[in-house]
């Protein structure tokens, strides 16, 4: 075996070895940061899902409240409309009982005026 002399060819061994551990060095580096990146996109589409599950969740929940609110509001007013209804009843019964007492009243007062003789009914309105 003969010893190696040829320095140029060794040179040019490790410079070209050299070269390809930058590539390697660089294609990792590029490796490292797309995948960090795709972990921070993948970490942000999560926490965006989240976040619309959490919105979702709240508008069904208002949505709940909003309709046990118009039951409420819808049961209040059917409950004023009877009560408005009932005492229309009641009024119109009142007038109807009070015409009637003023009819008595005023068939009460003619019977009481015909027992009675003229001058005392002419008196009576004098005064």
């Amino acid at each position: 075996e003969e010893p190696v002399t040829d320095n140029e060819g060794v040179a040019e061994d490790v410079e070209e070895g050299d070269v390809k551990v930058r590539e390697a060095g660089v294609s990792l580096k590029a490796a490292i940061f797309e995948k960090q990146v795709s972990a921070k996109y993948l970490t942000m589409v999560a926490a965006k899902d989240q976040m619309i599950r959490q919105l979702k969740e709240r508008v069904s929940a208002l949505t709940e409240q909003n309709l046990h609110k118009k039951f409420q509001v819808e049961a209040r007013v059917k409950e004023i409309k009877d009560i408005k209804a009932q005492n229309a009843k009641e009024n119109v019964l009142y007038k109807l009982k009070v015409r009637q007492d003023c009819f008595q009243l005023i068939r009460r007062v003619k019977e009481w005026v015909g027992t009675k003789p003229p001058h005392e009914c002419a008196k009576l309105l004098k005064k």
